[in-house]
């Protein structure tokens, strides 16, 4: 019944909260593969569960299975691109696709999201927690989501070796890390990609010419 269905639940978001993603008691796997079963019994109707199975895959380094229920998880709930939940679902999809060494993919959901901003929703947000515990999405500061997605895109593009779109982002980059943005202290790190990209683009003046103005300042 629902009382099950939420035990299940909290059962997953418990051992999504430890630190190491596993249960509290480190010698009960046991207690980790019932909740896994748990969770697959509300699989065929339930992001979160979905979303769950997701976030605990990857963390056990099962990143093939995290895949897979990442993608299921796409398939039920609201896909509109720019809402927290479905970008918490498909930067997990990516992820796993890092994991597994396929860049590519990896590198076209990003900029897919790139694409659109993110929307706040006031409704409640079933997976939030769960989603954020998983890649590490604790700040609802829309300038810091920004400029982390610019990031997550740099790196997955120079694995890709896609240099075009490398340098494109380092240059975002660049420019939204400013005197008045938190991320002041970016600022050295986002001159070096760019500098880096100049580079593997085979801009050496002009990696050169950025170098030496950087320097005097």
């Amino acid at each position: 019944g629902q009382a099950r269905r939420l035990q299940i639940l909290l059962n997953g978001l418990k051992l999504l909260s430890s630190p190491t993603g596993k249960s509290e008691d480190s010698n009960a796997p046991e207690a980790r593969s019932e909740t896994i079963a748990g969770l697959k019994t509300l699989a065929s109707s339930s992001r979160t569960a979905r979303a769950m199975l997701g976030c605990i895959y990857a963390s056990m380094g099962q990143h093939a299975l995290a895949l897979d229920a990442w993608q299921r998880a796409i398939e039920l709930g609201d896909n509109d691109v720019g809402s927290r939940e479905y970008r918490a679902t498909i930067l997990g999809i990516s992820n796993s696709f890092v994991m597994l060494g396929d860049a590519t993919p990896a590198e076209e959901l990003l900029l897919h999201l790139k694409a659109k901003p993110a929307t706040s929703s006031s409704g409640s947000d079933q997976n939030g927690t769960a989603l954020k515990i998983a890649l590490g999405d604790n700040d609802n500061n829309t300038s810091t989501k920004d400029v982390d997605l610019l990031w997550r895109i740099f790196f997955v593009s120079t694995l890709a070796e896609d240099w075009a779109t490398c340098l494109a982002v380092a240059e975002n980059l660049v420019d939204s890390i400013g005197s008045d943005n938190p991320h002041l202290d970016d600022v050295p790190c986002a001159r070096a990609a760019c500098i880096f990209a100049l580079l593997q683009c085979h801009r050496y003046s002009d990696a050169l010419d950025k170098y030496v103005e950087w320097c005097d300042h």
